[in-house]
C-alpha cells in the first residue's frame, strides 16, 4: 500500500543538555577573558590621561614664563638660558617629584628639593618677577615628597620669601598690598595645583591598578568554578 508520511525529526532544542562542557568552558572563558581585556584598557589609560594633565598644567607655567620673557624683549642669549633652566625644572618636576609610580626616599628627595630650589630661586637674580612662578613648585614638591613635619614649614618659608621678593622687585611697579597678596596667593595656589594633581594621578593609578587585580582574581575564581562544573558533569 502508500508509504505512510513520515514527520521530521524534532529539533533538538537548546537545553543545557545538549550543550558539551567543554563548549560551555570555551564560551564562559571567552566572556571572562573579554571583560578583563576591557578592565586591563581602562586601567591603562585612565593614569595616562591623569598624567597627561599633570604634564600640560605644570608645563603651563613655564610656557606663561616664556611668553612673559618674550613680551618684555629679552635678547636671544637670555632666551636661551632661560629655556635650559625652564626646562631642567620641568625635567626634575616631572621626571621625579610629579613621575607617576616614583619611589620617593627621603634622603634623594632633599638632594632633588635643593637642586629644585636653587633652580627656582637664583635665575630671579637674571629675570627678576618673571621667575616668581616656579618657587611653588617647590613649595609643591616638598608636600609630595616629605613629611608634613618638613613640608609644612617648608611651604611656610617659600610663601614668605616669595612674597619678600615681590614686594622687593615690585616696588616701582605696583603698590605693596598688591604684591604682598599676589606673591602669597599665586604661590599657594601654584603649590597645592601642584601637590593636588600629582596626588590624583597617583591615586587614579592605585584605584585602578587595585581593579586590575580584582579583575584578575575575579577571571581566576570563575575558571575554577567551571573547571569544577566541567569535573561534575563528567562524573555524572
Amino acid at each position: 500500500m502508500g508509504a505512510s508520511a513520515q514527520a521530521p525529526p524534532a529539533r533538538a532544542g537548546p537545553g543545557p543538555s545538549n550543550e558539551s562542557p567543554i563548549t560551555r568552558l570555551a564560551g564562559e572563558r571567552w566572556s571572562a577573558g573579554a571583560e578583563f581585556s576591557r578592565a586591563q584598557l581602562v586601567t591603562r589609560m585612565a593614569p595616562r590621561l591623569a598624567n597627561t594633565m599633570v604634564a600640560v598644567v605644570l608645563s603651563g607655567f613655564a610656557v606663561l614664563t616664556v611668553a612673559g620673557l618674550l613680551q618684555a624683549g629679552m635678547s636671544m642669549g637670555r632666551m636661551t638660558l632661560a629655556l635650559v633652566l625652564i626646562l631642567a625644572l620641568m625635567a626634575l618636576q616631572l621626571g621625579y617629584f610629579s613621575r607617576p609610580g616614583a619611589r620617593l626616599r627621603r634622603g634623594r628627595s632633599y638632594v632633588a628639593l635643593a637642586a629644585q630650589a636653587v633652580l627656582a630661586y637664583l635665575p630671579m637674580l637674571e629675570f627678576g618677577l618673571f621667575w616668581t612662578s616656579f618657587p611653588g613648585l617647590v613649595a609643591g614638591s616638598a608636600l609630595i615628597a616629605l613629611p608634613a613635619t618638613v613640608a609644612v614649614p617648608v611651604l611656610v618659608g617659600v610663601l614668605i620669601s616669595v612674597a619678600a621678593i615681590d614686594v622687593h622687585l615690585a616696588a616701582n611697579v605696583t603698590s605693596f598690598p598688591y604684591a604682598l597678596a599676589y606673591g602669597l596667593i599665586s604661590t599657594m595656589l601654584t603649590a597645592l595645583i601642584t601637590y593636588g594633581l600629582t596626588r590624583m594621578a597617583r591615586l587614579v593609578g592605585e584605584i585602578h591598578a587595585a581593579r586590575e587585580e580584582l579583575s584578575r582574581m575575579a577571571v581566576a575564581e570563575e575558571r575554577l568554578r567551571l573547571a569544577r562544573d566541567v569535573h561534575d558533569m563528567c562524573w555524572v
